[in-house]
């Protein structure tokens, strides 16, 4: 993630943290004229089939430098560039960093979004990127990108997430609550970018944002504390309860199953098994774990984008099963009321999705809103408090 002040830019490339890598490339200056307008166009192409950053007033090094730029002008100039000598047009986003020395100077950071519209062409030439150099792509590349669909878009987000739900770990027979499955992906994202970012440390990063997450507001239980056992699977690695991966011990406790899946792509997956339970007499739908967990994933892949470096857009969706005749916790605990009071929920099934980019995720709170929200209606009248991360 580019630093957001000229500080914290400076210990990045005095730390070594700030170097070229294939998805940030860097860049002493902008260059001048009609060459340099063409060389700026291929830089952003080639970032468009993955996502990535053209961060502006640092050398490469080695050593890496800040060599800040006159900022007038300048972030015009590249979206001009990105709409005019680009075919087909690419989005872009461009921000400021203003050096604390001359506030007329600083640097320029220029996010390429992963680009639906892949590959771009500069000059009649289509541009792709190979490690950290630039690369013009063979007919046969680009034939093959226009005809394959991304891979991880290839498939509707309710299928895979169905999928998800049929590969419940809790044998059929022995299911009594509602089960909460919450599925994020990265579209468009490299087929290992989450493991090329976290490589040798996934153990010590899953512990640091699973394990310890941020606390928050409202506590519940089960929690991502309890998914403390980190086995390695073939597409990525799991955090769960579970003595073995998708194998739950016997007797079989509900109360207490819970699995965060990675995998490399940066996918996210979280399972559940008590969505409800049995209270005062009744069967009761959790709002606080199900809105918990789902702010915890929309945190996660905030987590995963700064991470990676990953600007594209995300998809989350999220499913829970067997509600029919549960009532509200909330109210049931809340408002002074008896269970026979209280309407059950009609279906057994409720899913649910939603779409947006990274920096979306920013402020999970409309994300948990637009997943939960028609649940929380019709249990709880949507008064029950959302937990917040503190």
């Amino acid at each position: 993630m580019i630093p957001v002040d000229e500080p914290a830019l400076r210990e990045a490339a005095d730390s070594g943290r700030l170097r070229e890598t294939e998805r940030l490339d860097l860049k002493r200056e902008l260059p001048g004229g009609d060459r340099g307008s063409e060389a700026i166009a291929v830089d952003l192409a080639s970032l468009a089939l993955t996502g990535g950053t053209v961060l502006v007033g640092v050398t490469e090094g080695p050593p890496v430098a800040l060599t800040p730029i006159g900022l007038r002008g300048q972030r015009e100039r590249v979206a001009q560039i990105a709409r005019s000598s680009i075919d087909p047009p690419l989005p872009i986003v461009v921000r400021e960093i203003v050096s604390d020395a001359d506030p007329a100077t600083g640097y320029l950071v220029i996010e390429v979004p992963p680009s639906p519209e892949a590959p771009h062409a500069v000059a009649g030439r289509f541009r792709g990127r190979s490690g950290t150099t630039n690369t013009i792509l063979t007919a046969a590349e680009v034939r093959r990108l226009h005809e394959r669909a991304p891979e991880n878009e290839a498939r509707p987000i309710l299928d895979l997430l169905r999928v998800f739900v049929g590969l419940d770990p809790t044998q059929e027979e022995q299911r009594e609550q509602a089960h909460l499955f919450v599925l994020a992906r990265p579209l468009r994202a490299n087929d290992e970018m989450l493991q090329v970012a976290v490589g040798a440390r996934w153990e010590a990063w899953t512990r640091e944002h699973v394990i310890n997450a941020p606390r928050l507001s409202h506590g519940f239980s089960p929690d991502f504390r309890e998914a403390h056992r980190l086995p390695r699977t073939p597409t990525g690695w799991i955090a769960t309860y579970y003595e073995g991966v998708h194998r739950p011990p016997e007797p079989l406790r509900e109360n207490y199953g819970i699995e965060v899946e990675f995998m490399e792509d940066g996918t996210i997956k979280v399972f559940c098994s008590r969505a409800s339970d049995f209270w005062q007499g009744a069967r009761v739908a959790f709002e606080v774990i199900i809105g918990g967990l789902v702010l915890r994933v929309a945190h996660l892949a905030a987590v995963v984008s700064a991470d990676t470096g990953f600007t594209g857009d995300w998809e989350i969706g999220v499913a829970v099963t067997n509600l029919r005749g549960c009532v509200s916790h909330f109210r049931l605990t809340n408002w002074m009321v008896d269970a026979a009071d209280l309407a059950p929920y009609p279906d057994d099934f409720y899913e649910r999705t939603w779409r947006g980019s990274a920096a979306d995720l920013g402020d999970p709170t409309p994300i948990v809103v637009r997943l939960v929200g028609p649940l929380n209606r019709v249990l709880n009248d949507d008064r029950c408090p959302m937990p917040t991360l503190v």
